[in-house]
């Protein structure tokens, strides 16, 4: 069944990516970030942020990503005043997200709807919440960095979104094209792939970007980058279907789980603690897929048996998997980055990881509250994804020791507890109420600071 998928769907999506990317659409993303959000505070990380983002979704390796777009991106970042560490991290942990980002994430999302064999759609929708908190900390972090350095725009901003707009909009119309085909037409993900790909041919011949266009050799050129692509990602899921095979046939895999849950016992969170280190440590240095496919079949039985439901099992495992390309000491995409920035790679793991901690809780956090995969009632899924939003931001000034102003030690723990409690970790009914309060309370500070920030100025005492 990996090798089925890998060779038919992410195949597919694989030469979509590729051939968006020849007829300019690298290009395009870049230019629409920079235009969305050069003239802002941080400017130059935020383009890199969303950059990586746009194109991270729909690409099919995290390391590809950053040596993509990082090249762009991360000039800029120190060029705007961040250091070469954090310009690395954030394109690292930027491009990393990409993979977990809907419609694509890098081609995991159709793994599993075949493993839980269920609709492609559910698991994007589920995916989509948890996805858009992911970045929401990175980019909370990135623009309060700024602000305590004082990075100021990007100083290479360039056209304006309706520039950008008015030059690739048809980039738009594949996109329009797969997303019709998936969820209005209920077409198979190979199928809607393809459609895809033939609107890209199309409006790429008719129609260039900033002097960017398909052309018969571009557009050959892309059937060899995408088999070169494939190569590794066959052998590695091949490898994986072959590890699925003896786990099946032998009963290794029924052998695993028990081992697993009979040596944690009732206690779910020590169960999801060590099934993220598992997750991180087995997931060094391999491709979206193949780290997908292998922790599916040795870690996720563990966490169904133990009462968790299994879409919220396997997005776990996702992401502490794809957390491998930020944790040293494998952190593959921390250490593209640094070859980029000629910075430290141990030093710009570590950077990654702090970027991107929000990952590390937000798998716990929607295993805990299902509503954060869309499973629950309107009022259910707005409450736990504002609190959620909150504990992020919270933790994330306390963190970066800033917000509107630089943040004293006792202010930074504050902030910090404030924040964790606010997340909607609790196993237990009874927490309900304690995460409100803290979510009250961490906005209460937010506003407090901010009060004191401005009245020196609103009285003319500033000087």
């Amino acid at each position: 069944m990996p090798l089925a998928v890998g060779t038919i769907i992410v195949l597919l999506f694989v030469f979509f990516g590729r051939l968006l990317f020849a007829a300019g659409g690298g290009s395009f993303f870049t230019d629409l970030a920079m235009a969305a959000t050069g003239n802002t505070r941080g400017g130059s990380a935020k383009i890199s942020v969303v950059g990586s983002a746009l194109f991270g979704s729909i690409s099919g390796s995290a390391v590809s990503n950053v040596v993509t777009t990082g090249v762009v991106t991360i000039p800029l970042m120190e060029r705007g005043g961040y250091t070469k560490k954090d310009a690395g991290a954030i394109e690292a942990v930027a491009s990393t997200g990409g993979q977990l980002t809907p419609p694509i994430m890098g081609a995991a999302a159709f793994l599993m709807a075949e493993f839980l064999d269920i609709s492609y759609m559910i698991v994007a929708a589920a995916a989509l919440l948890p996805a858009m908190l992911y970045y929401l900390g990175v980019f909370v972090q990135v623009d309060l960095i700024a602000g305590r350095d004082r990075i100021q725009a990007a100083d290479e901003v360039g056209m304006t979104t309706r520039q950008v707009l008015a030059e690739g909009w048809h980039f738009g119309l594949p996109f329009a094209v797969l997303l019709g085909a998936l969820f209005w037409w209920r077409l198979d993900p190979e199928d809607s792939a393809l459609l895809a790909s033939i609107a890209i041919v199309l409006v790429g011949f008719l129609r260039g970007y900033r002097g960017q266009r398909l052309t018969l050799k571009t557009f050959g050129r892309v059937f060899i980058d995408t088999g070169i692509g494939m190569v590794d990602l066959i052998l590695v899921v091949a490898a994986a279907g072959f590890v699925i095979g003896i786990l099946n046939v032998t009963g290794l895999g029924f052998a695993l789980t028990l081992v697993l849950v009979d040596t944690v016992g009732s206690n779910v969170v020590l169960l999801l603690l060590i099934s993220a280190v598992i997750c991180v440590i087995l997931g060094m240095g391999m491709p979206t897929s193949g780290v997908y496919v292998l922790l599916a079949a040795l870690v996720a039985p563990s966490l169904v048996e133990a009462g968790i439901q299994p879409i919220a099992a396997h997005l776990f495992i996702l992401y502490f998997g794809m957390m491998s390309m930020i944790t040293p000491p494998v952190a593959l995409a921390a250490f593209a980055a640094a070859t980029i920035t000629k910075a430290d790679p141990l030093a710009t793991g570590l950077a990654a990881m702090r970027v991107g901690w929000a990952a590390f809780i937000l798998p716990f956090v929607f295993v805990a509250s299902p509503a954060l995969l869309l499973d629950g009632t309107p009022v259910e899924i707005a409450l736990t994804t504002v609190l959620t939003a909150v504990g992020i931001t919270a933790v994330t000034a306390g963190i970066v020791g800033f917000w509107s102003r630089d943040l004293g030690i006792a202010m930074r723990i504050a902030l910090v507890l404030a924040g964790l409690l606010a997340l909607p970790l609790g196993f237990l009914p009874a927490m309900d109420e304690v995460h409100i309060m803290a979510a009250i309370a961490a906005i209460l500070l937010a506003i407090a600071i901010k009060v004191q920030v401005r009245k020196p100025v609103s009285n003319g005492e500033a000087s």
